[in-house]
């Protein structure tokens, strides 16, 4: 069994954008916009068009650079370190080579969604091989139970270097 349709007038009291309704914001608007950033004071020492262009040159796919360059005064405002924008920039463009310019993100966009952040990471500490060796070699005078898995190659190392001898390594389960 149908139901039967009922037509329902609607009245709208804001019309939809177009001929008599309120016109949409569009980007064009964005223009009529004023960064508070812009304002801002920043370091007396600090040479914003040095740091500019060197982002220039470094960025793989350069937007519109009044745009670029708003959302990079927006970031140093926010107090983000330009060494910190100027890495990340590096790193894109490194993991960029080879991709097709569509797939890579124009400057404005990449600042104002701060993806510096994901290239930028923690100096990595370095690691001195005599202070794992002499590491190593203390767990197998413990008789740690994991050092049987260590080969005899590593032992050998271990033994040359005068960290253990070739009975403690025995005495640990591993065949040298």
């Amino acid at each position: 069994m149908k139901l039967p349709l009922k037509l329902v007038t609607v009245s709208r009291k804001n019309p939809p954008a177009g001929k008599t309704g309120p016109l949409r914001k569009n980007n064009k608007q964005k223009e009529k916009q004023i960064s508070c950033a812009a304002d801002a004071p920043h370091k007396s020492d600090f040479d914003f068009d040095g740091f500019f262009g060197e982002f220039v040159s470094v960025y793989p796919r350069m937007g519109d650079h009044e745009e670029t360059e708003e959302s990079l005064r927006e970031a140093l405002g926010a107090g983000v370190e330009p060494k910190e924008i100027l890495a990340g920039a590096r790193a894109y463009a490194v993991e960029q080579v080879g991709n097709k310019p569509r797939f890579i993100k124009y400057s404005e966009n990449w600042i104002d969604e701060k993806r510096w952040r994901q290239h930028v990471t923690a100096p990595v500490e370095t690691v001195d091989p005599q202070k794992v060796l002499e590491a190593r070699a203390q767990e197998i005078r413990d008789r740690k139970a994991w050092a049987r898995t260590i080969k005899p190659s590593q032992a050998g190392e271990r033994i040359a270097a005068g960290l253990v001898t070739a009975a403690e390594c025995q005495a640990a389960g591993i065949n040298v």
